[in-house]
């Protein structure tokens, strides 16, 4: 089953499925996420994408994935009229749509490990990255992307990294935190 979110979705019977999907993986821990990652990783090329959101606070501060941790999150700079990367070799689980625009599609793979691929416009307001989400509206500067070394290769980040984290978590991103964190803006 495909959940479909439109511009006004009535969000109380996704959240719960979605809830329900993250808690029953939550109680295995995930087998080998960098796997999805590369499996992931090789369906984005001809676009820009980085490491994003807990994917890259985890990666950065920690050195690895949070522990925990159900999904990896990719960005993607994209263009009005954009449609959702396909990832075939894993099963599309959610695609969401704003304004008109994708902003988001995620991917189940057969290790329980969600692939989130949040799509940025750089085309709503100049020097500002824009992702419609379920919470609010991410305005992010566009930052430069740069691969930058991890434990499992060069991996694109956008960069300082510690501005990204920064500008998305808060100043206390290098703290964890089992309360979550802010990371949504409106512009």
């Amino acid at each position: 089953m495909i959940l479909r979110v439109s511009s006004e979705p009535s969000n109380t019977t996704f959240m719960a499925k979605e809830y329900v999907r993250y808690f029953k993986t939550y109680l295995n821990e995930l087998e080998s996420p960098e796997n999805t990652l590369f499996k992931g990783m090789k369906h984005l090329k001809g676009h820009t994408w980085w490491v994003s959101a807990g994917t890259a606070l985890g990666l950065h501060r920690e050195g690895d994935f949070i522990a925990k941790d159900t999904d990896i999150d990719v960005g993607v700079r994209a263009q009005e009229g954009q449609q959702h990367i396909e990832i075939p070799d894993m099963t599309l689980i959610r695609t969401d749509e704003r304004k008109g625009r994708i902003i988001q599609t995620a991917y189940l793979d057969d290790n329980n490990c969600i692939f989130d691929i949040y799509y940025y416009y750089s085309d709503i307001k100049p020097g500002y990255l824009i992702c419609y989400g379920e919470l609010g509206t991410i305005k992010k500067p566009d930052f430069e992307i740069k691969e930058l070394d991890t434990k499992y290769g060069k991996l694109p980040f956008m960069t300082p990294i510690e501005d990204y984290l920064e500008d998305r978590y808060g100043e206390d991103w290098r703290i964890p935190s089992s309360k979550g964190y802010r990371y949504v803006r409106e512009i």
